[in-house]
C-alpha cells in the first residue's frame, strides 16, 4: 500500500540536535527514528516502492539513509506547515488508499499490522489508554468508534484519546481529504495540521478510531521526549525479540 512519511519539518525544540539533520534521522538506542519506522512497515509487507518521503530541512541527509524509496521534496519547509506537505504529494495519492506516518512516531511494529489489518476503509490510530495531556492531537468520537473531531483545542474531559500520527485512508476519503487541502491551499492557508484538513470533512466522510491497545509508541518533539523514546524503544524490542 502506498505510504507517505511526512519529515519535512525542522524540528527546532530538539536544537542543536536538529541543526545538521532531519528529525528522523536522531538515533534512539542506537537506531535512527526513520530507519525503525522503515523497518516496521517492512515488516507489516510495505515495500520501499510504496514509501514516498516527505522531505525539507536536510533532505540529502534522508537520501542517504533510506535511498530505494521516492522522494519529495518541501522547498518551503520554514515557511509552511504539514498540511501544504501532504498537498505536495496530492498527484501520487488523491483517490487512492495509503497510510500516512509522521516521522517523529516511534511505535510498536504492531501498530503498522494493525492498522493495515483493521476492515473498515478510513482510521486514525488512536491512544486511548495513557492520560491525555494539553499540547495532544486529541479526537472525539461517537458510540460506534466514528471520530467527530480532532484537534488540539478539544476539551480533555470530552476526547476519547490521542491520535498518535499514523493513519490510514481509503479511496473516497482520500479525495475528498484532497479537495479539502486544495481548498484551504487556495485560501493561503499553507501553515496549519493536515488534521484541520480532516476536521473539516468528518461530518460527510466517515473515519474510525482504531486503538493503539496498550502498545508503546511515542512522539518525539522535546529533548525531554528523546530521553524518554530509549525507555519505549526498550519496552518495543523486548516485546518484538
Amino acid at each position: 500500500m502506498q505510504t507517505i512519511i511526512l519529515a519535512a519539518g525542522e524540528g527546532r525544540r530538539l536544537h542543536p540536535l536538529t541543526l545538521d539533520r532531519p528529525k528522523a534521522m536522531l538515533e534512539v538506542e542506537g537506531r535512527t527514528l526513520i530507519g525503525r519506522a522503515i523497518d516496521s512497515l517492512h515488516a507489516a509487507g510495505i515495500t520501499d516502492e510504496e514509501i514516498i518521503l516527505l522531505s525539507g530541512h536536510k533532505a540529502e541527509k534522508l537520501k542517504v539513509a533510506v535511498p530505494n524509496c521516492r522522494f519529495i521534496n518541501n522547498e518551503v519547509f520554514a515557511s509552511t506547515n504539514n498540511i501544504y506537505s501532504l498537498w505536495l504529494a496530492r498527484e501520487l495519492l488523491e483517490g487512492k488508499d495509503f497510510i500516512l506516518l509522521n516521522s517523529d512516531v516511534l511505535f510498536a511494529a504492531g501498530l503498522t499490522r494493525d492498522i493495515l489489518e483493521d476492515r473498515r476503509k478510513s482510521v486514525l490510530m488512536v491512544d486511548d489508554v495513557n492520560p491525555l495531556k494539553e499540547e495532544e492531537m486529541r479526537v472525539i468520537t461517537d458510540p460506534d468508534g466514528r471520530i467527530t473531531a480532532i484537534s488540539k483545542t478539544l476539551h480533555v474531559k470530552q476526547s476519547a484519546g490521542e491520535y498518535i500520527g499514523l493513519a490510514r485512508f481509503g479511496k473516497d476519503f482520500s479525495k475528498a481529504l484532497f479537495a479539502q487541502i486544495d481548498r484551504m491551499m487556495d485560501e493561503g492557508q499553507t501553515g496549519v495540521w493536515y488534521e484541520n484538513a480532516i476536521d473539516a470533512i468528518l461530518d460527510s466522510c466517515p473515519l474510525y478510531s482504531l486503538s493503539t491497545g496498550g502498545l508503546p509508541w511515542i512522539e518525539i518533539d522535546t529533548h525531554e521526549d528523546l530521553a524518554r523514546a530509549a525507555e519505549v524503544a526498550r519496552e518495543i524490542e523486548k516485546m518484538e525479540t
